[in-house]
């Protein structure tokens, strides 16, 4: 019986590890996609397509914190300095969150150079996050 409830227990911490990769995946994904489309609505000046598409952004990237737990460590792309920098790691997501909200606050204000530049922001932000924190393979 206790090496049933150990094996149990071992499954379930697994699969936890695995699912937090999965989800964390999808949110990368939907991340990039959403980004895109974002990037495709500033340029033609879509406003009342682009604002609320840029702040859902914003929420998904903010929602990002919570899905690097310890036991994930060491599953998928994402490198141990992820965990052993965690505070420069979640300082880049708060400032990639707060790029995709300066497009939505640019959008408010009508200004398209600016609504441009914070996406580039975020663009650049996550390409260098890859660059120090996604192992290429």
């Amino acid at each position: 019986m206790k090496h049933w409830i150990s094996t149990s227990l071992l499954c379930l911490l697994l699969a936890n590890t695995t699912y937090a990769e999965s989800i964390r995946q999808q949110a990368y994904i939907s991340i990039e996609e959403q980004s895109e489309l974002l990037e495709d609505l500033v340029d033609d000046e879509k406003w009342q397509e682009a604002a609320p598409l840029a702040e859902a952004l914003a929420l998904k990237v903010a929602k990002l914190q919570t899905l690097f737990p310890e036991s994930s460590k060491g599953e998928g792309r994402a490198r141990d300095s992820v965990w052993e920098e965690w505070p420069e790691f979640s300082q880049r997501l708060q400032n990639l969150e707060a790029d995709f909200l300066g497009v939505s606050v640019a959008i408010a204000a009508g200004d398209h150079d600016k609504a441009e530049d914070s996406l580039d922001d975020a663009t650049s932000a996550c390409n260098s996050c890859h660059m120090s924190y996604r192992s290429l393979w």
